[in-house]
Formats: C-alpha cells, sequence, structure tokens
C-alpha cells in the first residue's frame, strides 16, 4: 500500500469517530446533516483505501467497528490531538486552561454530561474534552499521556496509575417487556437463556470484563445454544432490546425503561468506577479541582 494514495480527509475520520461513539449509522447521518448512505459511502471509501473491512453491520443501521477498525480509531484519535496541537503552536487558537478526560461508555454517556455541565458553569474559563472508549482505551490512554484523567469501571494494577474511587454502579439482565423470560416474574436460571439472544459489551469494555469475572468466580457458564452478540456501546444495546433483537447486560444506570430480571448467583453484579491518572505525568493545572468536584458531585448524587 502506497501511502501518497491515501488521501481521507478529517471529514471522513469524524464519521468514523461518531460511528464508534453512537453504534448507528442513521444517527450518525443526523448528526452530520447527511443522508445515511452518504455515511455508508464515506465508510467504504476508507475502507477501499485501507483494504480492510471497519465496520460490522448489525441490522439496517447498527453495527460496531470491527478489530481493524478499533485499530484505525487510535490513529484517528492521535490526528485530532495533533491538530489541536498545531493549531496552539501556529497561533490560529489561543492557549487556555483544558482538561482532556477519557471516560468509558457509562461515565461519559451518563454520568459525566451533568457534571460537566455545572463545573464548567463555575469554571467557564476552563475547557473539558471528554472521549468516550472502552475501559481498556481509556487505561491506555492515561498511561500513554495522551489523556489527563480517565474515569473507567476497571482498576488495573499499574505502578504508574493512580487509582480514585468515585461512584459505584451494577450491572443487570434486561429485556424487552414482551420477552418470555419475565412472564414468571421471577428470577431465572443462567441455564434459561438457552436459546436466547444474549447482547453483550465487545472485549475491552469494563462491563464485559465484570461480567466474565463474576461469572469466573461463580464458576458459570452460558448454555451451549445461546445465542450471543457483540456490540460497541451501551446505547446499541438499549436500542437493540428496545427492538427485541435480545436481552442484555447493561449498567443500571442505563437501564432506565427497560424490564431486569434477576439471574441466579449472578446478577446484579456490583461494581466501582475510578479516576485514574499518570503518577508519572504533571498533573493539567485543572485536574484537581475537577477531580475534587467530581467525588464530592457523585457522593451526593
Amino acid at each position: 500500500m502506497e501511502t501518497e494514495n491515501l488521501n481521507w480527509s478529517l471529514y471522513e475520520l469524524r464519521i468514523l469517530l461518531h460511528l464508534h461513539r453512537t453504534g448507528s449509522l442513521s444517527e450518525t447521518a443526523r448528526h452530520f446533516g447527511i443522508s445515511q448512505p452518504a455515511i455508508s459511502q464515506k465508510l467504504k471509501f476508507l475502507e477501499k483505501q485501507l483494504r480492510v473491512p471497519l465496520w460490522q453491520r448489525r441490522g439496517r443501521s447498527r453495527g460496531s467497528l470491527t478489530k481493524a477498525g478499533r485499530v484505525f480509531l487510535d490513529y484517528t484519535v492521535s490526528i485530532f490531538r495533533q491538530t489541536d496541537d498545531v493549531l496552539v503552536k501556529l497561533g490560529a487558537v489561543k492557549p487556555h486552561p483544558s482538561i482532556h478526560i477519557a471516560a468509558s461508555t457509562i461515565p461519559g454517556e451518563r454520568l459525566l454530561p451533568g457534571a460537566v455541565a455545572q463545573f464548567r458553569s463555575l469554571h467557564p474559563e476552563i475547557a473539558i474534552r471528554v472521549e468516550v472508549m472502552d475501559s481498556a482505551m481509556v487505561v491506555n490512554r492515561v498511561r500513554n499521556k495522551e489523556a489527563d484523567m480517565g474515569i473507567c469501571g476497571k482498576a488495573l494494577p499499574f505502578d504508574d496509575l493512580g487509582v480514585e474511587e468515585v461512584c459505584g454502579d451494577s450491572i443487570v439482565f434486561a429485556v424487552n417487556k414482551t420477552s418470555p423470560l419475565t412472564q414468571s416474574g421471577k428470577p431465572i436460571t443462567i441455564a434459561e437463556l438457552e436459546g436466547h439472544c444474549v447482547i453483550m459489551r465487545e472485549i475491552g469494555s469494563g462491563t464485559r470484563a465484570t461480567l466474565e469475572n463474576a461469572m469466573t468466580d461463580r464458576s458459570m457458564t452460558f448454555p451451549p445454544n445461546m445465542r450471543q452478540m457483540e456490540l460497541g456501546s451501551t446505547q446499541a444495546i438499549v436500542e437493540a432490546i428496545s427492538q427485541d433483537i435480545g436481552c442484555g447486560f447493561i449498567s443500571n444506570k442505563a437501564a432506565a425503561g427497560l424490564p431486569t430480571i434477576v439471574i441466579e448467583g449472578l446478577t446484579p453484579i456490583p461494581r466501582t468506577f475510578y479516576i485514574i491518572h499518570n503518577r508519572n505525568a504533571d498533573l493539567a493545572e485543572s485536574f484537581i479541582p475537577l477531580r475534587d468536584f467530581l467525588m464530592a458531585y457523585f457522593q451526593d448524587s
């Protein structure tokens, strides 16, 4: 592959980034104000340039990045970061107090928006950029000094990471209101998932890791004829359950409006979200006031 033949633009890369965040072609099309076929065309253009599939469809509009797509996403994020740095150095934009947060799905989509809005009302001079990704990527961003703060559901024992508990959560098993699993109104056994389509997050997400660790600790396995589907975001799973495509494991904070069922000996699964930072990096000027604000905000909520 000759690099001089690669001619994608930042526009295509923004589309890919938004696809990863939403898991939806239609939502991405609405965001950019173009048609869904136009989004598909841009995606096919990138795939043709790279000669690898980047997107795996699941239904008419939803899907998730492939393994190659997630690798290319890292490149995409680094390009936007370098672009910001160049603009500052060239004087095209003025530097200002800022902090870059890498957040896993639930903190990034469910917890931080309200907290960041309130913090910004108190400190309008501080710019905050939040990137949403899976927990493994959050840890990598912080360890590589590519984010000032991480918020995720994984507390990995790396010596270079400072880790503080920020709030609790639980993973529940959510179903569509028409699901036959709801008929008895009682807890079910994991064996009763036989024949059902169970949707879960991709490997690398904190939700997936917490579920797998809980099942290992309890010596539990899924029944052999259970159908399994992976989606790249919690919102994509919620949408799939709402459309009765299957049932799935999601954060309790994302389950509003969906019936949840107890799986005997497994759910709900308690977990904790953490604020992490790189011990070997200089703390951003706004790190400590933001960290202290978030700790108080989530303890009060």
